[in-house]
């Protein structure tokens, strides 16, 4: 039984909760590749809807999910899904995505 309680405090549901979410993820690294913090970043969420979503519950959601896997790296992850090409990008996000 204390297996499955160990399982339960390191893989979280929301692992799976919002996709991959890959031009959010994409958006936010931006944002920290320029210096901003995730503090910075979720302002611009809720003040300017930098995410695009129709709802501010739906915004803010997707951005804890994104915050939560990004903060695991450093800039260098940051870098490769802000500015590399396409198909590194989405390789760096699925790793961010199992690692949350």
């Amino acid at each position: 039984m204390t297996n499955l309680k160990q399982a339960k405090d390191i893989y979280k549901a929301d692992m799976t909760g919002g996709a991959l979410l890959f031009s959010e993820t994409r958006i936010v690294s931006q944002l920290l590749c320029e210096g901003k913090s995730f503090n910075e970043i979720k302002i611009l969420v809720e003040e300017d809807n930098i995410l695009q979503k129709r709802g501010m519950a739906a915004a803010k959601r997707m951005f804890m999910l994104v915050k939560n896997r990004l903060e695991l790296f450093d800039m260098e992850l940051w870098n490769l899904i802000a500015y590399g090409d396409v198909s590194s990008a989405r390789l760096a996000v699925y790793k961010a995505l199992g690692m949350n």
